[in-house]
C-alpha cells in the first residue's frame, strides 16, 4: 500500500501544466451570399515557444488583450483564467475592462488579434504607473479652521509628468508617460458645484493669497450636539479633491496607447465656525 501512494504521488507531482491554446476572431464573406461571417481560429502553445494550429475549438475561453506585431493592441480568447470583461461586442470589435481596485479604469475598445497575439502590454504599463496612478492628493488648507465670511484656500501638490521606459519579459520596449490634466474641488456643502481646474490652469493650484481654489462657507457646521443654525449633522464639511491622470504607452515610434483616465481622490473634514459681532456699550 505505502508503495503504490508514493507512486501515485510521483505521477501527480509530474504531472505537466496543461498548454495554454489561443484564439483569434478572423473574418471572412460567405461566397454564396456575400455575409460577413466570424470564425475563431486557434492554436495550442508549445514548452518550445512555437504553436500548433487546433482543428478543434476549447470548450473555455476567456477574454485577453495582447498585441500585434507593430505594437498595437488587440484582443484575442484563452484558455487560461484573465481578470478580462467584454463590456460589448460588435464583430471583432470589443469594449473590454478590467477592474483594478477603482473602477474599470483600464477600459478599452480594441480589434481582433491578426495573428498570433503578444504580450499584454496595456498591463505591462498600467503595473509600471499603477503607484502614481493610485495616490491620493494630500490636501492642505488656509486657514486651518474655516470660518463663516472668510474665504477658504484648498491646494495639492500637482506630482510632476511621469516618463519611462521599461522591457517586457519577451524583450518589447516601451515607452509609458503619465500626467494630471485636471483637478476637481468639491467643497461638500452641497449649494456649489464643484471647482474644475484644467490643465492650462492647474498653475494657479496653490494656497492663499493667490490660489484659484477658494470658497465661502456660509453655515457653520456642527460640531457640538444641540446647536442651531448648523450645517447638519456634519463635524466638518467634506472636502474632495481628485486629480484625474492621462496616461498612455507605446513601442517604436507606432501611436500612443492610452491608459486612462485615472482619478484617485482624497477627503478632508473643514470644520467651520461662526465669527459673531457684538457691540457693546460702556458708561
Amino acid at each position: 500500500m505505502f508503495l503504490m501512494l508514493v507512486g501515485s504521488l510521483v505521477g501527480f507531482l509530474a504531472e505537466p501544466a496543461k498548454a495554454e491554446a489561443v484564439c483569434i476572431v478572423a473574418q471572412g464573406e460567405d461566397p454564396d451570399s456575400g455575409d460577413i461571417t466570424y470564425e475563431d481560429v486557434c492554436w495550442l502553445a508549445g514548452s518550445d515557444g512555437t504553436y500548433t494550429v487546433m482543428e478543434t475549438e476549447p470548450p473555455v475561453l476567456y477574454p485577453q488583450l495582447g498585441s500585434n506585431v507593430d505594437g498595437s493592441e488587440c484582443w484575442y480568447w484563452t484558455t487560461k483564467v484573465t481578470q478580462w470583461v467584454i463590456i460589448s461586442r460588435d464583430g471583432t470589435i470589443v469594449t473590454i475592462g478590467q477592474d483594478v481596485g477603482v473602477g474599470i479604469v483600464l477600459d478599452t475598445t480594441v480589434y481582433a488579434c491578426e495573428g498570433i497575439p503578444g504580450e499584454d502590454l496595456r498591463l505591462l504599463a498600467w503595473d509600471y504607473l499603477e503607484r502614481w496612478l493610485l495616490a491620493e492628493p494630500r490636501i492642505e488648507v488656509s486657514p486651518v479652521q474655516g470660518f463663516t465670511g472668510l474665504e477658504t484656500y484648498v491646494w495639492a501638490a500637482i506630482p510632476d509628468r511621469i516618463e519611462g521606459t521599461l522591457t517586457s519579459p519577451l524583450g518589447t520596449i516601451l515607452e509609458v508617460g503619465a500626467w494630471v490634466d485636471e483637478v476637481v474641488v468639491d467643497w461638500g456643502d452641497a449649494t456649489t458645484s464643484p471647482l474644475v481646474l484644467h490643465e492650462s490652469e492647474l498653475g494657479r493650484f496653490i494656497g492663499y493669497p493667490d490660489g484659484a481654489a477658494y470658497h465661502l462657507y456660509e453655515t457653520k457646521t456642527c460640531d457640538e450636539q444641540g446647536r442651531t443654525g448648523c450645517y447638519p449633522e456634519v463635524d466638518g464639511y467634506p472636502v474632495t479633491v481628485s486629480f484625474r491622470w492621462q496616461a498612455a504607452y507605446r513601442v517604436g515610434v507606432n501611436a500612443w496607447i492610452d491608459i486612462g483616465p485615472v482619478s484617485p481622490s482624497a477627503t478632508l473634514a473643514y470644520p467651520v465656525d461662526e465669527i459673531v459681532t457684538r457691540i457693546e456699550t460702556t458708561g
